[in-house]
């Protein structure tokens, strides 16, 4: 013959299902593998000075770090929407003056960082290894 469930058990088995019903669904991820780059392409704009510029080419925002390749220029960010693009302010001479720029490309929401966290845009030079971490 079975035992029906103590009023315990039961107690028990209905605190974890309230439980699990009420707590909230996983949280975003703290760090995404930087596979965004596809997202980005780089242009010079004629509708604006043929300055250079990036348009965002996927059908989620992104955030678009520009570091320069001589670390002595800097660097600069846009959030581009869908399909949006934005410009440097800078002309194909003045980057060929600074040697161009490296591009790491993140989902809206994320920022790009080195392996120790670090803003990707704050240490002015280009790096090979970077993730994107939530803001």
């Amino acid at each position: 013959m079975r035992k029906p469930f103590s009023s315990v058990g039961f107690l028990v088995l209905l605190v974890g299902l309230v439980g699990s019903i009420t707590t909230p669904k996983a949280q975003a991820q703290k760090y995404l593998a930087p596979n965004y780059n596809h997202c980005a392409r780089p242009f010079y704009d004629p509708q604006s000075y043929n300055w250079y510029s990036v348009q965002n080419t996927c059908s989620f925002a992104i955030k678009v770090v520009l570091v320069a390749f001589s670390g002595d220029h800097g660097s600069g960010a846009l959030d581009l929407g869908p399909g949006r693009h934005d410009g440097t302010g800078e002309t194909e001479s003045e980057i060929r003056q600074h040697g161009g720029y490296d591009l790491y490309i993140c989902p809206a929401g994320y920022t790009p960082v080195d392996a120790n966290d670090e803003y990707i845009g704050a240490v002015n030079r280009p790096n090979t290894q970077f993730r994107c971490m939530r803001e």
